[in-house]
């Protein structure tokens, strides 16, 4: 899995969930900085804009939390 998120060139995380893990270590996993996505960019039109920009490119989009938290 970290050599897959390694090659990410845009990895992003959701604040959607209480995080399970820190900001810190997602990116020392990912090699990158992870821009963070609140619930208005994840639910609204910045998850249509994410996905658009996927086609093509090689991206993460992580949600690392407890859904019940």
């Amino acid at each position: 899995m970290t050599q897959r998120l390694g090659r990410c060139e845009d990895p992003t995380t959701t604040t959607t969930t209480p995080p399970l893990i820190s900001r810190a270590l997602q990116e020392n996993l990912c090699g990158n900085a992870v821009t963070v996505a609140g619930r208005e960019i994840v639910e609204g039109e910045g998850g249509d804009q994410i996905l658009r920009e996927a086609t093509g490119a090689d991206i993460a989009f992580l949600v690392v939390g407890h859904p019940f938290g």
